[in-house]
């Protein structure tokens, strides 16, 4: 786990949010699309605070994200970050 928000206390320029704020803003808003079926996809349960559903974040919301997600194949030892 890395502090992110140190980062960005240190950096004006990158902003640093939470899952529920992106959620809200690109989830439930219709923004996030299938990778495969280019169809708009909302969060599971249009739930945005996932706060205290551990397993259901297993189970539901990270299944949910890699179908929205583009997940390039990247190798570390060439690449120092990927964005």
């Amino acid at each position: 786990f890395f502090h992110m928000d140190s980062i960005a206390s240190e950096h004006a320029g990158l902003k640093i949010i939470t899952m529920e704020e992106f959620l809200e803003k690109e989830g439930i808003a219709g923004s996030l699309r299938n990778t495969s079926t280019g169809q708009v996809s909302f969060p599971p349960q249009n739930r945005t605070n996932w706060n205290g559903f551990n397993s259901q974040v297993h189970d539901e919301l990270s299944p949910w994200l890699r179908t929205v997600a583009v997940m390039p194949d990247w190798d570390p030892n060439h690449c120092l970050a990927a964005f």
